[in-house]
């Protein structure tokens, strides 16, 4: 069941002859629109499937609106798209706040340069996002007795690898 249909089976019929009344409804209201001379562009779902539909409006030889044509694109594989984006991106958002939640969590790029820290960091560090971001890592001060480890992590980092471990903060910026 498409919104498509061949020319001789739509040609002199009303959109209830050729629809359920369910979607001869909706359609009904923009082709309305239509015929007060608006172009309309709307979404229509159907049968399971999606589509963006144009009326346009068509002058007769008196300058007067006497048809619309009615041009749809079946966009239903752009939509399942769509949506399967956006339950990905808030799946990656509920993570990421129960990440930041519950963990220390410092980015950085593969020059050892931060580009974010989350608050459970900056409570612990003492730096906030925009003194750490586009700082070495070594913002975080480490303890000397760790510069092996971070003499590690930035051959990780430049690998383009994700660096995991655990490090003490031995003082924050403010001396504490």
């Amino acid at each position: 069941p498409d919104l498509q249909h061949q020319l001789a089976d739509v040609i002199g019929k009303s959109i209830y002859e050729i629809y359920p009344d369910s979607l001869a409804n909706q359609l009904s209201a923009y082709l309305r629109r239509s015929f007060n001379g608006e172009n309309a562009t709307f979404d229509i779902e159907y049968n399971g499937k999606y589509w963006t539909a144009t009326a346009v409006p068509l002058a007769g030889t008196d300058s007067r609106v006497n048809q619309v044509m009615l041009l749809s694109q079946n966009v239903t594989d752009k939509r399942k798209i769509d949506i399967g984006l956006k339950e990905t991106h808030k799946s990656l958002t509920d993570f990421r706040k129960a990440l930041d939640n519950s963990s220390l969590v410092a980015l950085c790029d593969s020059d050892g340069r931060v580009t974010y820290i989350n608050n459970n960091l900056y409570q612990i560090s003492g730096l906030d996002e925009e003194k750490a971001v586009g700082q070495s890592y070594q913002v975080f001060k480490p303890d000397f007795r760790q510069l092996r480890l971070y003499a590690e992590m930035q051959q990780v980092l430049q690998q383009g690898h994700i660096w995991k471990g655990s490090l003490k903060f031995h003082r924050s910026p403010d001396g504490t």
